[in-house]
């Protein structure tokens, strides 16, 4: 399952700024293109995994895996970048913990 959250223009900087103090002086190229030129997409996801850890109390937790995603502004090409290993996710107000359903 995949659910999205609206992108506001302040948590664009915010992920700009921890994607280029990662990279340092590198580049990131795109693997179809070769160009550098990328933009954040106006919407965050959220991968939820569910899983039964007990199945004696038939208790389900959710994994939830808080992303951006990147996409090249020449041809196309996008990937995802999971905020919680950029280190933003409190940052950016996004939930990053297992939740219990």
């Amino acid at each position: 399952m995949v659910i999205t959250q609206e992108v506001e223009e302040p948590q664009v900087k915010i992920v700009v700024d921890a994607i280029n103090a990662k990279m340092g002086e590198n580049r990131l190229v795109c693997p179809l293109s070769g160009h550098s030129d990328w933009i954040v997409e106006r919407y965050f996801g959220k991968m939820i995994a569910v899983e039964t850890f007990s199945r004696a109390e038939n208790e389900q937790f959710s994994r939830r895996f808080p992303f951006v995603v990147l996409t090249c502004r020449i041809c196309g090409f996008s990937f995802f970048v999971n905020v919680i290993r950029l280190g933003i996710a409190k940052e950016l107000g996004i939930e990053s913990a297992v939740e219990h359903e």
